[in-house]
């Protein structure tokens, strides 16, 4: 190609590339999901052009996946009102207004298409195959020797901060560059499973309204997903984090999987909260692994598992049953300071060095406290009542409050799962904060060593207690616990 003939096609495809910019802001739909489609083709005849170098190709690629991530970014106004706009009967805002809602509709449906498009455009590009020889995965996860890259996977994605009101496909796709979904807001399902983030992976402080997988991952970076909000079911199962992984403050609303799991950093899980159930069973930590001042409301599974760092679960409160059994603790294990509401399994477990319940018998220390009687534990040194020593069981006043506090959590979590309205939302984020602080004071005075621990109940709530000790013990919680004190 002659020099002439080269600064031809620069000018026509600038010329073409800012043509399909311009069209991204046409006010009828059709045509912006035209320059979707044109800036897609323009990026590939980019990167298949043998003329190019290949830094050439990169950036000229890179500006248009800039452009396209933008487009995703860019506030749409019509999903403050996504609930109303996804049910068939007249709601809301839209309660006296048929015809205002037709029109919505439409634009809200014919909007979601385009940007759906553009995702599942960009995921096609970033979708791995494997390499030659390979035939399946080693550990059930994509690893870097056995996948290829897609033509799209060398570029870096920035969606932070993004209004999803569209399914999100990004099944077994690579990505090469740190990948940026922080702040973001899913309203409808979220797939990433089977896939391969070589550098960062950065999904912290968002929010997903319905279900998560993120199953048969691998994460070669740090993976960041705290501060997160779920309300769906999420599946997190058999995946696998080179660095660190955080899920440091998340709620989640559903159930959550993270079985069968491998962690090679240090893998925080630590102040969050449970409503439903949650498995962490048959996983393996390289480093330490940190589930402390964290609310379980469902049973939370840890069975089967290895801790090659030490283990923190301290200062949390199991409402359900909890099973720590046959797992292998190679550094220290604390439980201590927590409150466990019903049956604890610990059994067949091997540690390197005894398990702490208790920190001490000062009165600054904290004991963990024990709702059940039909506990099972595994070389810890016990009470004739089966509980580890210096450790308590709850009072029936205790049950009570816990009780409610739950009934409490579910309404507030159903209740933002529901609305769409940004000033309700506050209201119910601030209870929700309210709440697990009121919990993690609660858990605070019911785990404290002092004077008031030697007048605890010596059996489980609903169980015969030697003399008045539970009733003495019900009436101090009541006076110093009380749901209505400020």
């Amino acid at each position: 190609m002659t020099a002439s003939n080269k600064s031809t096609l620069n000018a026509s495809r600038q010329e073409r590339f800012l043509k399909a910019v311009e069209l991204l802001s046409s006010v009828h739909s059709y045509t912006r999901l035209g320059a979707v489609h044109a800036l897609v083709a323009l990026a590939d005849e980019y990167l298949t052009d043998q003329a190019l170098q290949a830094e050439e190709k990169h950036a000229e690629g890179q500006r248009i996946v800039d452009v396209l991530c933008a487009y995703i970014r860019s506030p749409f106004e019509l999903t403050s009102h996504y609930y109303e706009l996804t049910r068939e009967e007249l709601t809301g805002f839209y309660a006296d207004s048929p015809e205002k809602f037709s029109a919505d509709r439409s634009a809200f449906r014919e909007e979601a298409h385009i940007r759906q498009t553009l995702i599942e455009k960009i995921s096609d590009h970033m979708r791995w195959s494997l390499a030659d020889g390979v035939a399946e995965f080693p550990h059930g996860y994509p690893e870097h020797d056995c996948v290829v890259p897609g033509s799209w996977s060398g570029f870096t994605y920035d969606f932070s901060g993004s209004v999803f009101f569209y399914p999100v496909d990004f099944v077994r796709t690579f990505w090469g560059e740190t990948a940026n979904f922080a702040g973001c807001t899913y309203f409808s399902r979220v797939q990433f499973s089977g896939s391969f983030f070589a550098q960062g992976a950065l999904l912290c402080r968002s929010n997903y309204h319905e279900d998560t997988a993120f199953n048969g991952s691998y994460y070669a970076g740090n993976a960041d997903f705290s501060g997160s909000l779920y309300h769906g079911a999420n599946d997190f199962m058999r995946s696998a984090y080179g660095e660190a992984a955080s899920f440091k403050g998340s709620v989640f609303d559903g159930w959550v999987g993270f079985t069968g799991s491998s962690y090679s950093g240090s893998a925080d899980f630590s102040a969050s909260t449970y409503r439903a159930g949650c498995d962490f069973s048959s996983s393996h930590y390289r480093q330490q692994a940190i589930f402390e001042n964290s609310f379980y409301g469902g049973a939370a599974i840890f069975h089967q598992s290895v801790y090659r760092g030490n283990a923190d679960f301290d200062f949390s409160v199991y409402a359900d049953q909890s099973d720590f059994s046959e797992s292998s603790y190679c550094g220290t294990v604390h439980y201590l300071g927590s409150v466990y509401a019903q049956t604890v399994n610990a059994g067949a477990c091997d540690y390197a060095q005894e398990p702490l319940f208790v920190s001490g018998t000062n009165e600054d220390d904290v004991a963990s406290i024990f709702g059940s009687d039909q506990n099972t534990f595994a070389s810890v040194e016990a009470k004739t009542s089966g509980l580890p020593l210096s450790c308590w069981f709850m009072s029936s006043a205790e049950v009570e409050y816990l009780t409610e506090h739950e009934q409490e959590l579910s309404q507030i979590l159903e209740e933002m799962r529901q609305t769409g309205d940004a000033g309700k939302r506050k209201e119910l984020r601030r209870r929700l904060r309210s709440f697990i602080h009121d919990v993690l004071i609660w858990r605070d005075s019911a785990t404290q060593v002092g004077e008031g621990l030697t007048d605890r109940p010596m059996s489980a709530p609903g169980t015969p207690s030697s003399g008045d000790t539970e009733a003495a013990w019900d009436a101090w919680f009541r006076e110093h616990m009380s749901t209505e004190t400020p």
